[in-house]
């Protein structure tokens, strides 16, 4: 779907979608109030409320504490990349993990956009199978096709009434733009 049938498909169904984020903006606002006031690679409950919001399956249970103690040096890095965390995530699963090397950078910046195949799909875009050559160089590329859909629809005008609906649903949220957008899309299925 390209961004202006998104866009149209988000407007005709927004009064839907907002009951269905109720629950989700909760458990972000307290993935994103504790990313500051704990230390992530340790506690246990935001460890807990962060796996929950984003659906987090790592291939093994070491892989959770190197996952949370990258994002915990990772806090005030403000160079680090997509390309980065894809690599380091390598070297501990074995595997480009791209769903969450986003979720990390979209939680120590919340103005990146997350992979996510609901997401994506909506989006008419798909991740580079696990088998491909490039795999790392192709997700990368998508993130930056990804980012780059995420800007033209939040400078849309369709984007303003969509917020000011999420925003009167959530008037206290301070979500960003994107993450406000991004939920919406997210939410966006068929009954």
């Amino acid at each position: 779907m390209n961004n202006n049938e998104l866009l149209d498909e988000l407007t005709a169904n927004v009064e839907s979608i907002l009951p269905r984020l109720k629950k989700p903006v909760v458990l972000y606002r307290q993935t994103m109030d504790g990313f500051n006031s704990c230390d992530v690679s340790s506690d246990l409950k935001y460890r807990k409320n962060f796996t929950r919001f984003y659906r987090l399956r790592l291939p093994r249970t070491d892989c959770y504490d190197h996952y949370f103690e990258l994002l915990e040096r990772s806090k005030t890095n403000l160079d680090i990349s997509i390309a980065g965390i894809l690599a380091e995530l390598q070297t501990k699963t074995g595997r480009i993990e791209a769903s969450f090397a986003s979720k990390l950078l979209a939680t120590i910046n919340p103005h990146q956009p997350v992979i996510d195949s609901i997401v994506l799909n909506r989006m008419g875009l798909r991740l580079p199978g696990y088998s491909e050559s490039n795999r790392m160089q192709k997700v990368i590329d998508l993130y930056q096709v990804l980012q780059a859909r995420f800007e033209d629809m939040k400078q849309d005008e369709r984007f303003s009434g969509l917020k000011l609906n999420f925003m009167t649903a959530f008037p206290d949220c301070g979500f960003t733009d994107l993450k406000i957008l991004d939920l919406l899309i997210w939410q966006l299925r068929e009954d």
